[in-house]
């Protein structure tokens, strides 16, 4: 099949971005426009190694470049604007080809042929030197969703590097997010009907997958304490769990405990040993003047403290990764930079259009994968917010560029620190027992 342009043919800029059209000449696509992007790659293997956008049938509805379309670049050629702008460019990039303009319309704008033509939708976009200069929407004026709705990274935009990784056949980790809807409350259930199940965010579209970095650690812990409880704790804990377990409350034997209490002092204080009656008068006159140490001071002795380490809860596990990012192409430079975008307005905080509530972050979904699979030999890790993005532009410590038209650093070095939403339970061991699980 024929086509209408070359990559060095006529090119456009969009917010930035250096594009071209190729058009379908003849069979069954004629008049389809194909949206390309220069690369350096394509400086030496030709057009095919530049990046492709996506297409613009005569049907008027922009399909993308799976794994290749930014999501800016969506919204812009979906957008009436950006595909006027297109056309109107697929003209010009047709006259250059050889054809008359009222060829060029009639390739492009077939619906709306004529015997004397097709009409014009948009007076044609001046030349200059051989680069057209469109008066086209910039990016940033296209209906794009605000940060606080956004839920499309890019529609199957799955971002990766380097850019040729295969996750169904290398060992890689992969970052996924979905917004945070927080829990329910179980009111219903009373107050031992706890926390409900945490709420089923939305999906954000578009993942991130990078290769297994060196140094991967995980700690898991339970929090312990030391606790005492002497004798005299322990008998007065006795007395009070009697009262309120018997079949008259505590109410009605709080005088009976009472008089319990002083009578088994009283007991203790006047039977026994004579070590055992000084000792409990001179825990009485301590604790009658409020004093400290009289006791130990007196006597050298102290009540057994029965000191036991005791569980206080669970706690919550983080992680900390750390990866260094080198484009070696053009594609592979505007991969890293919406990799780091990712993570950075992923982890911001939301605002509500009335300012008076702020909604939290997005939270991330970390899996590390082995052919595609779930990495048996490396830990699952739970839901996870993002505390901590530090990305240094310099890591070779000096300032350096590639010659492209975003001036893209040759190396960034991304960290990132994760924590969990949730502790470990015992009941989340319920896969095989071949794997490490969390």
């Amino acid at each position: 099949m024929a086509t209408r342009g070359t990559r060095d043919g006529t090119r456009f800029p969009v917010n930035g971005v250096q594009y071209y059209t190729i058009i379908e000449a003849d069979g069954p696509r004629k008049g389809q426009i194909t949206i390309k992007s220069p690369t350096a790659a394509g400086n030496v293997g030709g057009a095919n190694f530049d990046r492709t956008v996506g297409v613009i049938p005569l049907d008027n509805t922009f399909r993308l470049e799976p794994g290749s379309t930014t999501s800016e670049e969506l919204q812009y050629f979906s957008s009436a604007a950006g595909q006027k702008a297109v056309k109107n460019q697929a003209v010009i990039t047709a006259q250059k080809s050889g054809l008359s303009e009222p060829e060029a319309r009639q390739l492009i704008f077939p619906n709306t042929a004529t015997s004397g033509g097709s009409p014009s939708p948009a007076a044609a976009p001046p030349v200059d030197g051989g680069v057209a200069s469109i008066d086209a929407a910039p990016l940033e004026n296209a209906n794009i969703t605000p940060d606080y709705q956004r839920t499309n990274f890019g529609s199957d935009n799955n971002l990766r590097y380097p850019e040729k990784l295969d996750s169904s056949k290398q060992d890689c980790i992969q970052f996924s997010m979905e917004t945070n809807e927080g829990r329910s409350l179980n009111g219903n259930g009373g107050i031992f009907g706890g926390l409900g199940a945490r709420n089923t965010g939305t999906t954000i579209t578009g993942t991130v997958t990078l290769p297994i970095q060196s140094g991967i650690v995980d700690s898991n812990g339970v929090e312990w304490g030391g606790a005492n409880l002497d004798a005299k704790d322990a008998f007065l804990a006795s007395l009070a769990l009697g009262g309120i377990t018997s079949d008259k409350g505590l109410g009605e034997n709080a005088g009976g405990l009472l008089s319990r209490v002083f009578g088994e002092i009283k007991k203790a204080a006047t039977g026994g040993d004579d070590n055992f009656k000084k000792a409990i008068n001179l825990y009485l006159a301590q604790e009658a003047v409020g004093g400290q140490g009289l006791l130990s001071r007196a006597s050298g002795a102290i009540l057994n403290p029965n000191l036991e380490l005791l569980f206080n809860g669970p706690t919550l596990r983080s992680f900390t990764f750390t990866f260094r990012l080198s484009p070696r192409s053009e594609t592979e430079a505007g991969n890293v930079r919406r990799i780091i975008r990712f993570f950075k307005e992923g982890m911001s905080v939301k605002t509500a259009s009335s300012g008076v509530f702020l909604k939290s972050p997005n939270i991330f979904n970390i899996k590390y994968l082995a052919a595609g699979a779930d990495h048996k030999s490396l830990p699952k890790i739970k839901k996870c917010a993002l505390l901590g993005c530090d990305v240094d532009y310099t890591p070779d410590g000096t300032y350096m560029t590639f010659n492209d038209e975003a001036k893209t650093m040759t190396s960034y070095q991304l960290s990132l620190r994760f924590g969990e939403l949730e502790p470990i339970y015992s009941s989340n061991y319920t896969g095989s027992l071949d794997e490490i699980g969390y």
